[in-house]
């Protein structure tokens, strides 16, 4: 897998999904393609090995669901009682105080 550094730039750079992993056509990069799409350049053997340890099966899910719907993986929002951690009114005080009250 990527060394910790790695771990770092790669979710700064939102490499998160298996289709940050594919191309236009949802087939898997290869090792350069990898490097000029996300501008990022990990070891060839550590690329290599995350691309083995992708499971064929979910490859093969996430290719054919991708190709049959217009989907933008993106993460969750979260909330703390309604108020998404990304709003100014959902502060460390604010969930502080929730804690506290549970």
């Amino acid at each position: 897998m990527f060394t910790t550094s790695h771990h770092t730039q790669k979710f700064e750079r939102s490499i998160w999904s298996v289709t940050d992993f594919m191309d236009d056509d949802r087939s898997l990069l290869d090792y350069e393609q990898f490097c000029v799409k996300q501008s990022f350049n990990p070891s060839k053997s550590e690329y290599m090995k995350l691309q083995k340890a992708l499971p064929k099966e979910f490859v093969f899910l996430t290719k054919n669901t991708m190709t049959h719907q217009s989907i933008e993986p993106q993460l969750a929002l979260l909330s703390v009682q309604g108020n998404f951690t990304l709003d100014k009114k959902c502060n460390n005080y604010f969930i502080r105080k929730y804690l506290a009250e549970k």
